[in-house]
């Protein structure tokens, strides 16, 4: 017990560190490598510590079941996204095509100092309770990602909202008829709060009149390892 508490109290100082490191990343335009190299150490440091806590706590009880609803409880809030690490340049998990390369002016080439079409404001990424009327038995929660960007210079604001049902990774099978939904094999080393969120179609609201749906449906994989 004591030594599960000693680790708690380091992941808190891990976590103010973390957001020192992400807030000097951000007030240097994105940071440099030796910073994302820091904030990556101490991503991976969390992760190991909660590996540790979770493997200390199974460890005391007769056997390991399938996560539960209430494993995700904790988990429930609005967040907004302060920094996105990527393991190559032109990836971006937060929003795909809308936020790639999403900062005012073009970033080489002809297109350098180019100005764009849209800006991006925020991005934003909650994980709110399932709803009661949901047609997937095992979500146990909502995804709702949301993107906010101008238009043409500020002219049109504009808002990009993906709402979906989260269902834990050891439990999703099969959730839909259609060939398209279909669950994928299950992805090994992650942690009992893998989720993988089914996606409706994007809804977008040009201002607050024009608001429709537009694009496919989707699903991705969803982790929150400590």
């Amino acid at each position: 017990a004591k030594s599960l508490l000693r680790m708690m109290s380091n992941n808190e100082m891990l976590v103010d560190n973390l957001l020192e490191q992400i807030e000097m990343r951000n007030n240097n335009n994105n940071g440099d490598i030796e910073t994302d190299k820091k904030i990556k150490n101490l991503i991976q440091e969390l992760t190991d510590n909660e590996s540790a806590t979770s493997s200390a706590s199974s460890s005391s009880s007769a056997s390991a079941s399938l996560s539960t609803p209430s494993d995700f409880d904790a988990l429930l809030g609005y967040y907004n996204v302060s920094c996105t690490l990527t393991a190559r340049p032109n990836d971006n998990p937060v929003g795909g095509k809308w936020t790639r390369n999403g900062s005012t002016y073009s970033t080489g080439g002809a297109n350098k100092n180019k100005p764009k079409l849209w800006v991006i404001r925020r991005t934003l990424q909650h994980l709110l309770p399932k709803r009661e009327n949901s047609s997937i038995p095992n979500a146990v929660a909502q995804a709702i990602n949301v993107i906010r960007l101008d238009l043409l210079f500020g002219w049109i604001p504009v808002w990009i909202v993906l709402r979906g049902d989260a269902v834990p990774l050891d439990q999703d099978t099969d959730n839909y008829d259609d060939d398209d939904k279909k669950s994928p094999a299950l992805v090994p080393g992650l942690s009992s709060r893998a989720v993988r969120a089914y996606f409706d179609r994007p809804r977008i609201a040009f201002g607050k009149r024009l608001v429709f749906s537009f694009g496919p449906t989707s699903s991705v994989v969803l982790v929150a390892p400590y």
